[in-house]
């Protein structure tokens, strides 16, 4: 007679269980109870994974709790619906059955509804058959499945069900005009080369444009992972393994959505994004001048960096009152912050390192340095707004035009994206008849085609329009507004593509005389490139 548990286990396991009611394994549950009683067993200790797959091989919690309970002797038999509640895949089925014998077979008895014999060899090779079959039936419902996506993304279709939607679009690929219009700007900042993902992420987080997630804080690999996505030129992978040859196969095809940007500016930025991964991690811009700045002596870049806390800065009342507190007490020691802790802020500095294969000759205060730079900056923004507002400069600003002395925009500077809604409307029209059987793959195919061709230089030209038209909204906002506020609402990375486009070189060239601290403007050299050109064509 078999030996009764004093306090079994009861495992209960559903694959599926969207809705999250339980259904399935209240209904085990309910069954199991039933069998406890009929084989005169204890009411049993449940352990549940509902809406746990057996053969995908995540980690599934209770029913590793339930066979450590069973090792240290907390439970001493095992009961379950049917053998393939346990396992459905070999290797498991396999370090179950081993674990069992070393246990001791009949010392932890296990009972299924299907009175299946795990004691004897003949019940478990009979368990063997139908372990089998229950891995062969897994097997053969993933071959399904992946053919059923196959045939979703031939047809254009999205494939995978992730937990989250697309950015840009609805679960059901619709799009969503407000974050599409995001993820336009994002490429069209990229593609002008002026733009970092550190300075994506402030603008996005400034838009107050919150994640699929719900989050309103956006991370640079999520930013970049959006941009990389051939989703937003309307387009995916479709990724399937050969029949006949057994190889891996990767095509890119036709989606029915729309396309969010355009190919060539896709690849463009893809081509941007890739260059600066290959070239490892670089540290995040934090002032306008460093690295733009040469060194006189060696002719080097010159960095921003921060000093150690001394003197020359400005420090918080706690430190100027213990500082005065140590001098009353006579302490005739150099540096206010040099021994304590001291939350003031250390003197910013551009310097030659030679680290980093300078001379470490060439140091100056930076604050009065970047305020030199800016002024001059400035000086010659000031200039260019007054030649070409007093009409002595040729100037031409394509989608605006000039009225009473007054640069305003012109109404039909929306041309090219007319057009290109109007392709993108034919194609949906088109999609839908194919949908209803009204045009045959045959038709449907070439047409499709040559509907998205239209639609490439369509896009193309409308890229063109909007590099020169968001160029020449800046220069407009230059025309009707005062330098300094213009200057005040450029971006970090716009003044650095400034200074670049402005100056050839800005050196700081060594002292005439040892020692001093006073910025002299006379050891600042600005070489705009103009200047440059001059000498060029002067020396030819």
């Amino acid at each position: 007679m078999a030996r009764i548990p004093r306090s079994p286990a009861a495992y209960l396991r559903i694959s599926k269980d969207a809705e999250g009611k339980r259904l399935g394994v209240l209904r085990q549950r309910k069954d199991l109870t039933a069998l406890h009683v009929s084989l005169g067993w204890p009411p049993p200790v449940f352990y549940e994974d509902n809406d746990k797959s057996a053969s995908k091989g995540k980690p599934r919690k209770d029913y590793l709790r339930m066979l450590a309970d069973v090792e240290s002797g907390v439970r001493d038999g095992i009961s379950v619906y049917t053998v393939d509640r346990l396992t459905r895949k070999r290797l498991e089925y396999a370090d179950f059955m081993e674990w069992l014998l070393v246990k001791g077979r009949t010392r932890v008895p296990v009972r299924t509804m299907e009175n299946d014999d795990f004691d004897t060899a003949n019940g478990r090779m009979v368990l063997d058959v139908k372990a089998a079959v229950a891995v062969q039936e897994a097997d053969r419902m993933a071959e399904r499945t992946k053919r059923a996506m196959r045939q979703k993304v031939e047809s254009g279709k999205r494939a995978t069900g992730s937990r989250y939607r697309p950015f840009g679009f609805n679960r059901d690929m619709t799009p969503v005009k407000e974050e599409q219009k995001v993820i336009a700007e994002w490429y069209r900042r990229m593609d002008s080369g002026k733009e970092s993902m550190t300075g994506l992420k402030r603008y996005t987080e400034g838009l107050e444009v919150k994640t699929v997630t719900g989050s309103d804080v956006w991370r640079q690999k999520v930013i970049h992972d959006i941009l990389l996505n051939v989703r937003n030129i309307g387009k995916q992978w479709l990724r399937y393994t050969d029949p006949v040859t057994g190889e891996d196969v990767e095509e890119l095809v036709e989606a029915e959505w729309g396309a969010v940007t355009s190919e060539r500016r896709f690849y463009r930025v893809k081509a941007i994004i890739e260059g600066h991964t290959n070239r490892g991690h670089s540290p995040v811009r934090k002032y306008e001048l460093s690295g733009l700045l040469t060194c006189g002596r060696c002719h080097h870049k010159l960095y921003v960096t921060k000093t150690a806390k001394s003197g020359g800065q400005e420090h918080t009342e706690e430190c100027d009152a213990r500082y005065a507190a140590k001098k009353a007490l006579g302490w005739t020691g150099r540096g206010q912050c040099k021994r304590d802790k001291c939350d003031c802020p250390g003197r910013l500095i551009a310097k030659c390192h030679a680290a980093s294969g300078g001379c470490g000759k060439m140091q100056r205060a930076y604050a009065p340095l970047l305020a030199y730079v800016q002024a001059d900056a400035k000086k010659r923004l000031n200039r260019m707004r007054s030649i070409i507002s007093a009409g002595r400069g040729p100037l031409v600003l394509p989608g605006f035009k000039r009225e009473d002395g007054v640069w305003v925009a012109e109404a039909d500077s929306k041309t090219v994206n007319a057009e290109a809604e109007g392709i993108k409307e034919r194609i949906s029209n088109l999609q839908d008849a194919y949908r209803k059987g009204l045009v045959d793959a045959e038709d449907f195919y070439p047409v499709l085609r040559g509907l998205r061709a239209d639609l490439k230089k369509e896009d193309e030209k409308q890229d063109k329009e909007e590099a020169v038209s968001a160029e020449n909204q800046a220069l407009l906002a230059l025309l009707s507004g005062d330098v300094d506020t213009y200057w005040d609402s450029m971006t970090l990375e716009e003044r650095v593509a400034f200074y670049r486009d402005t100056y050839e070189a800005i050196e700081c060239l060594p002292r005439e005389a040892v020692g001093g601290s006073h910025f002299e403007t006379s050891t600042i050299r600005l070489v705009p490139k103009r200047q440059v050109k001059v000498k060029q064509a002067a020396t030819k």
